[in-house]
C-alpha cells in the first residue's frame, strides 16, 4: 500500500480536510485544497501546523537518514531509523515542534525544548 491518510487543517477554516500522501510518487492530494509532490517512498507523512499560523504544512520524516522536511519552512536532521516521529505542540505556543520517541531507551527528544526518558520498548508513543 502506498497511500496514507493525511488529514489536516490545510485551508485555514475550522473543518478538517481530507488528505492522502501517496508515497510511491510523493503526491499529496488534499481534497478541495491542493495537489503537489513532496517526499517519496521511504518517507513518513507528518502534516502539522509547524509555524503556528493555524494551517497545516506538509512534512516528512525519512528514517534512514533522520531527515525532517517541512514544505516551505525547513529541512533538518533529527532522529533516525530506530525512532518514531512524534511532532506536537509540546511548548504550548500553537505550533508543532519536531520530536522523536526512541523505543529501545524510552527517550523523548524535542528539538530546542527537551530530552526526557519516559516509557520503554513495549510502549507506543502518543502525542496530541
Amino acid at each position: 500500500m502506498s497511500d496514507w491518510p493525511a488529514p489536516g487543517y490545510y485551508d485555514g477554516d475550522d473543518l478538517l480536510d481530507i488528505g492522502v500522501f501517496r508515497s510511491s510518487t510523493g503526491l499529496w492530494a488534499l481534497r478541495g485544497v491542493s495537489r503537489f509532490y513532496f517526499g517519496g517512498t521511504a518517507d513518513t507523512a507528518l502534516a502539522a501546523d509547524y509555524d503556528g499560523n493555524g494551517i497545516f504544512e506538509a512534512g516528512i520524516f525519512r528514517p534512514a537518514s533522520g531527515l525532517w522536511a517541512i514544505r516551505g519552512l525547513t529541512r533538518l536532521y533529527f532522529g533516525g531509523s530506530n525512532d518514531s516521529p512524534v511532532p506536537a505542540d509540546y511548548s504550548g505556543n500553537g505550533s508543532s515542534e519536531i520530536g522523536i520517541y526512541r523505543f529501545n531507551s524510552g527517550l523523548w527528544a524535542v528539538t530546542g525544548l527537551t530530552r526526557v526518558y519516559y516509557g520503554g520498548s513495549s510502549d507506543m508513543p502518543a502525542a496530541r
